[in-house]
C-alpha cells in the first residue's frame, strides 16, 4: 500500500505520461493507470476530473492501439464508477476548453445512455428522458461529424 501515500505523485506520473510523444509510452502509462483504476477504484475517485480530459484527448490519437489503450481507461471507469460518480465529472468535463475534450465526453455520455440506462435513470425523472437525451447527443454527434469533414 505504499502507492496509495504517494498517490498524487502517481497520478501525477500517469498525466505526464499519457501525454508523452512517444507513443509506446503513452499506451504503457494508459495501460496502468487503468489496471490501477481497476485494482483501487475508491482511491483514484478525487482524481477522475483531472485524469478523464487527458484519456479523451487520447481517444482521438493518430495511433490505433493508443486509442484502444485509452477505450480501456475508459471502460475501467465505467466499470469502477455508477453514475452518481460519473455524471457529475462529466459535466464538469464539458466545461473544458479544448474542443477533443468535450466531443469525447459527449461520446462517453451517449454511451453511458445507450448501454447503461439502469443506471443513469435514476437521475432522470423517467426513461424517455433518457431516451430523449440519447436522441439529442446522437443528433449533436452527427453534426459534429458533419463539420469535421469539410
Amino acid at each position: 500500500m505504499e502507492v496509495l501515500r504517494h498517490l498524487d505523485a502517481v497520478v501525477g506520473a500517469f498525466l505526464e505520461h499519457c501525454n508523452d510523444a512517444h507513443h509506446r509510452v503513452s499506451q504503457a502509462a494508459l495501460a496502468s493507470l487503468a489496471a490501477f483504476i481497476e485494482c483501487f477504484a475508491e482511491h483514484f475517485e478525487g482524481y477522475l476530473t483531472r485524469l478523464i480530459p487527458n484519456v479523451f484527448l487520447k481517444i482521438s490519437d493518430a495511433k490505433e492501439s493508443t486509442r484502444d489503450a485509452a477505450v480501456a481507461v475508459l471502460e475501467a471507469i465505467r466499470a469502477a464508477y455508477g453514475s452518481e460518480v460519473l455524471l457529475p465529472v462529466l459535466m464538469k468535463t464539458l466545461e473544458n476548453s479544448h474542443a477533443k475534450v468535450r466531443l469525447g465526453c459527449v461520446d462517453f455520455l451517449h454511451y453511458l445512455l445507450q448501454h447503461c440506462e439502469h443506471s443513469v435513470r435514476p437521475f432522470f425523472e423517467s426513461g424517455t428522458q433518457v431516451r430523449f437525451l440519447t436522441e439529442i447527443l446522437d443528433d449533436f454527434r452527427r453534426f459534429v461529424d458533419e463539420i469535421w469533414r469539410f
